[in-house]
């Protein structure tokens, strides 16, 4: 009696295992797409100046010749530095006629430091963001 108890049990967990790993066609016919923005902002007490990008590789291959540019300003040794960024992420898909839907996930920071320590604090801040955005 045990052993056909046992050999249920085995059956239906065997069972139940199979239908897991499953592959439904309807699902693989989604059509995802996926789009990726970023902006970093540059502020000191005269201008604000704004860079977008259309994708993450964009904003880790420019950005830090951007932040390294605030030590090439000619700015006076008691000025600020504020450096936001922001990279998001949209993720929208569907089947064809049945069902849609987006998702959306948006990373952003600032950081207000002196000019000697900006470039230092705003690639940190970048690395940081760009880790959680693809994370």
């Amino acid at each position: 009696m045990k052993k056909l108890l046992f050999g249920l049990v085995a059956t239906v967990m065997f069972s139940f295992t199979g239908s897991a790993n499953t592959i439904d066609p309807t699902l693989n016919s989604m059509n995802e797409v996926r789009t990726e923005k970023a902006s970093i902002s540059i502020q000191t007490a005269d201008a604000k100046t704004v860079y977008n990008f259309n994708s993450i590789n964009d904003f880790k291959n420019h950005t830090n010749e951007i932040i390294e540019d605030v030590n090439n300003q000619s700015l006076d040794e008691a000025c600020t530095v504020t450096i936001t960024m922001s990279v998001t992420v949209t993720v929208s898909g569907g089947i064809p006629g049945v069902v849609g839907g987006e998702v959306s996930t948006t990373v952003s920071g600032s950081v207000t430091a002196s000019c000697a320590g900006a470039v230092a604090a705003g690639k940190k801040l970048r690395a940081s963001l760009v880790e959680m955005a693809q994370g």
